[in-house]
């Protein structure tokens, strides 16, 4: 078992929503997903694509990435930026 970092405690909120905006309330479809872990640099990298369902040619993209220097921060306990947010 490992303490979660705050880039697994975004991603679990991410994936949650979006997921939930797929299976229950059927709006969007999720239509790809990555989960990254660059062992090289230990990075990491979370990506969902979907589109809307009334709607198929719009879609969206949410990024959730974050690196060796965040992470090492985060557990460091020194103020950095932990992770970074973006759409497309």
């Amino acid at each position: 078992m490992f303490d979660p970092i705050v880039f697994d405690n975004l991603k679990v909120g991410f994936e949650n929503t979006l997921y939930d905006l797929d299976n229950l309330d059927e709006l969007i479809l999720i239509t790809d997903r990555r989960d990254r872990l660059e062992m090289a640099s230990m990075s990491r990298e979370f990506v969902l694509q979907f589109s809307l369902r009334a709607h198929p040619e719009v879609t969206g993209e949410v990024v959730l990435s974050s690196s060796l220097e965040a992470i090492a921060a985060e557990i460091l306990e020194c103020p950095a930026v932990v992770c970074n947010f973006g759409s497309r």
